[in-house]
């Protein structure tokens, strides 16, 4: 159930690659992740992939094959329902398909049934959010390569959540409701937003959630970010990170602050603030295939989970990279990570950072 939720939503963590711009993320949205021409091929591999390190694959391997088809490629199929358009024959130049027999309110806010290891955090989590998410962000050139924006944030969402945390972090209500507005101020001299090889890009950011504007708490959200990216030489990459997040008031479990490190769950290390450092190196093998190794180290205050809150947690893994679009450097990317003693295999779309 697991693999098949994250395999029906894949194709749409092509909203995390930036393209350029409002209208260009806009255009690309449901391109070359939803072709048909691109998850046929990819359902596959990601196939043979499976059947050669899972037991369970092995033993019922067609089943297995129809299974990891169908999740991919109904994703899709029920896009080009709708009104908004899905590119479902990229890379021929054909107008993107819509049936528009289906309604759809867009963004769709879909977080599916993350789950931690008890082995090492204490925490066990089932957790389903569904529902709308909006975010809007205006910003004005201060001057060379400085922003000030302004920002808002509106959530309404039901969730389900089976969880052995704090009592203090367990949620009361079936819904959320949260209105948030706020600043932030960037700088930002990378070569190309969604996988630079030079420059770099800071962000601080203030988002204000108040019960003014027709949330459920009052509560305050801060974040520093960081980032550096050095061509030390013609194939290889090294990009860093370091952030910084906190949260006072009455800080909901959905909204704390997390390490994000890979090779364990989203839920495994939340708390009231913390503080991630992360290195990775990226090898350009040829025009599409490529290589990385990466490694962090992440401190919580305050942990929703119940651990000490100044254990350092770190972790280490390495990668496969296919560009699937090579004018926007857009990578397919598929992560091996390991966290103290969880481990974690990670298909995404667009770098990590």
């Amino acid at each position: 159930m697991l693999l098949g939720a994250g395999l029906g939503t894949l194709p749409d963590l092509d909203v995390f690659i930036d393209f350029g711009g409002v209208v260009e993320n806009f255009t690309y949205h449901r391109g070359f992740s939803h072709s048909l021409f691109v998850l046929a091929p990819f359902s596959v591999v990601l196939w043979l992939l499976l059947r050669r390190w899972s037991a369970p694959v092995r033993d019922k391997p067609l089943r297995w094959l129809a299974a990891i088809s169908l999740a991919l490629l109904t994703h899709p199929l029920l896009d080009a329902h709708t009104a908004y358009g899905t590119q479902l024959f990229w890379p021929l130049t054909v107008p993107p398909t819509s049936w528009a027999t289906l309604f759809i309110i867009d963004p769709l806010y879909t977080l599916p049934l993350l789950v931690g290891d008890p082995g090492s955090t204490g925490l066990s989590v089932d957790w389903l959010l569904q529902g709308k998410l909006g975010y809007a962000a205006l910003s004005r050139k201060l001057g060379g390569r400085w922003y000030l924006g302004l920002v808002g944030r509106y959530v309404d969402v039901d969730q389900q959540i089976d969880a052995n945390l704090q009592s203090r972090s367990l949620p009361g209500k079936n819904t959320i409701l949260s209105a948030a507005a706020g600043l932030s101020l960037t700088y930002d001299s990378r070569d190309m937003p969604g996988n630079p090889y030079r420059g770099r890009l800071f962000t601080a950011s203030a988002l204000f959630t108040s019960k003014a504007l027709g949330s459920d708490d009052d509560y305050q959200g801060y974040a520093l970010d960081y980032r550096s990216y050095h061509s030390l030489a013609k194939p290889f990459v090294l990009a860093w990170t370091a952030q910084y997040c906190s949260r006072a008031g009455d800080v909901p479990l959905w909204d704390a602050c997390r390490l994000n490190l890979r090779g364990s769950a989203a839920t495994d290390y939340m708390g009231l603030s913390s503080v991630v450092a992360k290195v990775e190196g990226r090898w350009r093998l040829s025009e599409r295939w490529g290589l990385v190794a990466f490694t962090g180290a992440g401190q919580l205050t305050e942990s929703f989970t119940g651990g000490d809150d100044y254990d350092i947690v770190t972790n280490y893994g390495a990668g496969i990279r296919f560009t699937v679009q090579k004018s926007n450097r857009v990578n397919l990317r598929l992560d091996y990570g390991r966290v103290d003693n969880d481990a974690a295999i990670m298909l995404s779309v667009g770098e990590a950072f």
